[in-house]
Formats: structure tokens, sequence, C-alpha cells
């Protein structure tokens, strides 16, 4: 090939090249340009519109929730503090105290009488060595001639009396009570007027 014809093969090549970018360029700038615009315009408007909506619709709701819960709350009164209710004392049943009894004057006094019980341990010691022991009506059955000799040491003449249950009393029908000391000494207690045990009125001996 000659030289001419490489040269106008060479201008044909750059012209075709440059005519197809010119077609692209121009297919590139309409398709930019044109058929975007309708979808670029149309969907930022409804979407502006619906968050415009949504947000209307939250502060409608909102105003809506808040007239509600205006209008359908109830009034609650101001909380009181209940008064604490008196807690009845409990009911204690009345203790009967005996009522103090007068000794029958016809017998020897209630001191002489406790005197008497004291002579009766002593004359059953002579006898048998010591004290009997016990409990009253075992004390009272060994003085009364339960024991080995079958002596009795309990006389009423000496106003020494035996109730219903098999016990020594004293001046105001109350059981005495013994205390064993030792075994020649025993504590006689007698519970005194007011028939109550270690009170200010009773009367004791050894």
């Amino acid at each position: 090939m000659t030289r001419l014809s490489w040269s106008a093969l060479i201008a044909f090549g750059l012209s075709t090249g440059v005519g197809v970018l010119l077609l692209l360029g121009l297919f590139s700038a309409q398709t930019t340009v044109i058929i975007p615009l309708a979808p670029s315009n149309s969907v930022p408007s409804v979407a502006s519109q619906r968050t415009t909506n949504q947000k209307s619709f939250v502060v409608d709701s909102n105003r809506v929730h808040a007239a509600t819960s205006e209008t359908t709350r109830p009034e609650i009164p101001p909380a009181t503090t209940a008064a604490a209710a008196p807690i009845p004392a409990p009911i204690i049943p009345p203790i009967a105290k005996p009522i103090p009894v007068a000794p029958d004057f016809d017998e020897p006094s209630p001191q002489t009488v406790i005197e008497n019980m004291r002579s009766s341990f002593r004359d059953y010691q002579s006898i048998f060595g010591g004290n009997p022991v016990g409990t009253n009506p075992e004390i009272t059955k060994a003085l009364n001639g339960d024991n080995p000799k079958h002596s009795t040491f309990v006389h009423p003449d000496d106003g020494l009396r035996i109730n219903d249950r098999g016990e020594l009393i004293d001046s105001w029908g109350t059981p005495f009570f013994f205390h064993q000391l030792s075994a020649r000494e025993m504590e006689i207690h007698s519970a005194g007027p007011d028939r109550v045990m270690w009170t200010s009125d009773d009367i004791v001996v050894r």
C-alpha cells in the first residue's frame, strides 16, 4: 500500500471513532437528562409527602393519646394515712383472792394452834428419833397413828384439825406447809388470814 492509502485509512478510522464517541455522548446525555427526570421528580415528592403525613399522623396520634388520657384518667384523691386502730388490751380474768376468814374463837388462837403443831413434831421426834417426812397428807398420817408404834400425836383439843383430803390445816382452814430443814428440825408454815402462802401475814415456826 502507498503512503496515501495509509493516511486515508487512519483518517477514516479517526473519523469513525469520533463519530462513535459523539453518538455515545449524545445517548448518555439523553439518558441522564430525559429518562430519569420523571422518576426522580415524582419519587421525592411522594416520599416527602408520605414522610410529612407520617409526621402529622404521629403528632396527631400523640395529641389524641394525650387528650384521651386527660379525659379518661380517673381523678385519684391524695393518699391519706389510715389511723392505726387501737389494739385492745388482753382481757385478764381477775384472780379471785381468798377472803380472810376470822378463826373460831372457841378454839385456841392461830398462834397457839401452830405452837401445838410444833409440839406434836417434838413428841414424834422423842419416840422415833426424827421427824416424819413427805407431803402434808403423808406427814399427817404418820402423826395420826400410821407409824411403827401406832402412836397418835394429833389431838383436836389442841386445835389440830384434818380436812377431807387428809391434810392438817391451820385456824383458817388452809393446809400447813411443812418444810424439812433437817432430820430433827421442821419448819411449819401457815398462810395466815388471807389464806395465801408467802405473804406478810403468814405465821412460821420451827
